[in-house]
């Protein structure tokens, strides 16, 4: 096993200096503890270092992609790269300052590469630098869904056909939170009873290999985005449509493991800004007709369905959520320059938990790296849908996705979080492009 370890590590090297973007989907399903928590989990089991040592791969990856980007000749840095590259200075100022204020112990190194990593845009930046508009590497992008998806198929109904190998993959045995629902196969979704998850949230709870069940429900939104949009879309051999249509099926009784509202409203925004960026309407006027439906159908909730959609006053899920957001302000509040310097673990023992990330990056990082947080995914998401000639259901889909985990569980898979972000900005830079050219 060691010596599988060690062959991963080497190809993760060489893919971090010869090939950052393709390291990043390696990264995600190998090294990652929350995108690949059940892997880079099991092989921690052998090696502890073996998850510090890939997020220090990840930091390397992110310090030559900054250089590539210094090292071009017609040095310009679009509005995007320009925030991120603020935003990690930022959390590296107020990660040294914590360290040196409220003197921690460990290596001040290891701090640094967890905030980058961990919370802050290393991922954005390497995606993003090596192909903002020419949509190299989206093929790639797609497949790495895919095979997410597919382990965590195997994973969560390996059993049911027979098919147990890859249960030692499942996050349950790796220390995180939850682990028993994750463990007890009686909470799965099927065919007989998935509805169950639209009459109680939580009803079914499974995590698969991500580091709880947030990322198993983001993951099948975007790959019922990529399957509609890349096969039922543009293909048009009608078997492929219906053979689409069937894996669309299975990823969403996947979805039911999870049952996260925030791809459906993630969904819904988006057919709502095409529909109505095709008549002309301000893209602001349509997230504020949104959240208009939304709080019509939440005073409209007198059933189960519209109650699993809102969630009640009394949901256990929106009262977490409330009482994180009530201390997350507290705690804010005195800590207002540089939060507490990026100490996660002081947080959670204080149970200081906001779930929407902007407030997230507050009371780690401080005002200044909340501002760009916030600049950086829903000014930057917003300007690029409002400037965009042509809107993609594909790319306008991703984008929502991020802005709702965003706004419900922060980036709940880091990987996933900055690759679809990412992703959708360069579909519609590549239509206003192809535009452009065409004018």
């Amino acid at each position: 096993m060691i010596l599988l370890i060690g062959l991963i590590l080497v190809i993760g090297v060489l893919l971090a200096f010869f090939y950052p973007p393709i390291f990043i989907l390696y990264y995600g399903m190998l090294g990652s503890m929350y995108d690949a928590r059940g892997i880079a989990g099991y092989f921690s089991n052998y090696l502890n270092s073996y998850a510090p040592i890939m997020n220090g791969l990840l930091y390397v990856c992110m310090l030559i992609s900054i250089v590539n980007i210094l090292k071009k000749k017609k040095r310009k840095f679009n509005l995007e790269m320009l925030i991120s590259i603020c935003f990690l200075i930022i959390i590296h100022i107020s990660v040294l300052l914590g360290d040196f204020i409220f003197i921690r112990d460990g290596n001040i190194l290891y701090h640094l590469i967890d905030a980058s990593c961990l919370y802050g845009p290393a991922i954005f930046i390497i995606w993003y630098s090596y192909n903002s508009e020419l949509k190299k590497y989206k093929k790639y992008f797609q497949w790495y869904v895919i095979l997410q998806l597919t382990l965590s198929f195997l994973i969560i109904y390996g059993s049911s056909i027979h098919i147990n190998s890859f249960s030692i993959f499942n996050s349950g045995y790796y220390g995180v939170e939850a682990a028993e629902y994750y463990l007890d196969s009686s909470r799965i979704a099927r065919l007989s009873n998935f509805y169950q998850i639209f009459m109680k949230k939580g009803y079914f709870l499974q995590a698969a290999q991500f580091h709880n069940s947030n990322p198993l429900g983001f993951y099948c939104g975007v790959g019922i985005i990529i399957l509609i949009s890349e096969f039922i879309i543009k293909k048009r051999n009608f078997f492929l449509k219906i053979i689409s249509l069937f894996f669309c099926g299975v990823i969403f009784l996947l979805w039911c493991n999870s049952g996260m509202r925030g791809v459906i409203y993630a969904m819904i925004t988006t057919l709502a800004i095409i529909f109505f960026f095709k008549k002309k309407y301000k893209v602001i006027k349509i997230m504020i007709i949104s959240l208009i439906i939304f709080l019509g159908i939440e005073i409209m909730n007198y059933n189960s369905i519209f109650s699993y959609f809102l969630g009640k006053g009394t949901d256990v899920s929106v009262q977490s959520r409330i009482y994180g957001i009530e201390k997350g302000i507290e705690f804010a509040l005195n800590n207002f320059f540089i939060g507490n310097g990026g100490g996660v673990g002081e947080l959670s023992a204080m149970d200081i938990d906001p779930h929407i990330l902007p407030l997230k990056i507050l009371v780690l990082y401080g005002i200044f790296a909340a501002i760009l947080s916030f600049l950086l995914i829903f000014y930057i998401s917003y300007r690029k849908i409002k400037k965009a000639k042509f809107l993609t259901f594909y790319g306008v889909g991703l984008i929502m996705v991020a802005v709702f985990s965003a706004l419900t569980n922060n980036y709940t898979s880091v990987v996933l979080f900055w690759l679809i972000l990412s992703e959708g900005w360069i579909e519609l830079n590549s239509l206003s492009k192809r535009e452009y050219i065409r004018s």
